[in-house]
């Protein structure tokens, strides 16, 4: 007889719940396979995947300019140069091991891919504060400082997130 209500209670727990059909348990499997079909580079993950290739391309270009402007510049404004030529090896440096872990797939991607944003982002407040305290000239139109920063807050918050939240992420590298 004990048993008998608590079957009872259970059997009722099941049908407010809709458990004991059994379609609602396929919806639910056929929804769990979608999730976990979500991997792979794609849709917005092939965002960061082409952003390294442009930014190991873009450093790779400005390093050969800093390098050929170097000579034309005050020497007491060449540390200026030596170290945007710093920064610009280190992000390389990240970027290349980003695209490394990319392609393999690891799942130290996420965690480097966010510490390669929070350098970035960095860098370019490190920049911004040198050249504006370098009492040099610069067409705002070709280099804005300021923008730079913009442009790291932005990305960082969006793609921090992206890389924490990211269904596609979590199956890619993670799981």
């Amino acid at each position: 007889q004990e048993k008998e209500p608590l079957m009872h209670l259970l059997s009722e727990l099941m049908k407010e719940n809709n458990l004991n059909d059994i379609t609602n348990w396929s919806k639910i499997n056929k929804e769990q396979e979608k999730w976990e079909k979500l991997s792979g580079i794609w849709w917005w993950l092939i965002f960061p995947f082409l952003g390294l290739f442009y930014t190991i391309y873009a450093i790779i270009n400005q390093i050969k300019d800093n390098i050929s402007t170097r000579g034309d510049i005050l020497e007491k404004y060449a540390y200026m140069i030596d170290l945007s030529i710093i920064f610009n090896i280190i992000i390389w440096s990240l970027a290349v091991y980003s695209l490394v872990l990319f392609f393999k797939r690891s799942k130290q991607l996420p965690k480097i891919y966010i510490i390669f944003l929070i350098v970035n982002f960095i860098i370019a407040v490190l920049s911004a504060y040198i050249i504006e305290s370098s009492w040099l000239t610069i067409d705002r139109s070709v280099y804005d400082p300021g923008q730079e920063v913009g442009r790291g807050v932005i990305g960082l918050i969006v793609w921090w997130l992206y890389m924490k939240k990211s269904v596609r992420v979590k199956n890619t590298f993670i799981n």
